[in-house]
C-alpha cells in the first residue's frame, strides 16, 4: 500500500515552520512530507472518523501509508507509527487514532503493549 514517491513527486504542504495538512488538499498517492515533531495531519471532514483510517507500517520501513475515503498517501520512512499522536492526526469530528504510548518520542512504547 505505501507507494513512496521520488523526492521530486512530493508534496510539500508547509506553510512556514508549522505545516497544518489537510487530507482535503491530499491528492491519492501523494507522498506527503511530515514531521511529527511540528506538523499536524488534519482530517477536514466530519465524513470521516478515525475508525475508518487504515495505516500501514511498510515491512521494510519505507513509508506509512493510510487509506480513508477512496484516496491512498503515505509519510516518508523518517516517520514511525510509534510518532503519530493525537496532538499530530487530527480528525474533525474529534475521535482519536492512538498509538502505544500517544507521544511523539518511542522511548517508553514498549511500556504501552500488553505483555504476552
Amino acid at each position: 500500500m505505501c507507494r513512496c514517491a521520488r523526492p521530486e513527486e512530493r508534496r510539500d504542504f508547509r506553510r512556514g515552520t508549522v505545516a497544518n495538512i489537510l487530507y482535503s488538499s491530499i491528492v491519492n498517492g501523494d507522498s506527503v512530507a511530515f514531521d511529527p515533531a511540528i506538523d499536524i495531519l488534519f482530517f477536514d471532514t466530519n465524513a470521516i472518523n478515525a475508525t475508518a483510517v487504515g495505516l500501514s507500517d511498510a515491512s521494510d520501513y519505507i513509508c506509512i501509508g493510510f487509506s480513508v475515503g477512496g484516496k491512498a498517501f503515505s509519510l516518508p520512512a523518517t516517520v514511525s507509527l510509534a510518532q503519530l499522536t493525537t496532538s499530530n492526526v487530527v480528525f474533525a469530528d474529534s475521535s482519536r487514532v492512538i498509538i502505544c504510548d500517544n507521544t511523539s518520542g518511542t522511548t517508553n512504547d514498549g511500556l504501552a503493549l500488553p505483555t504476552p
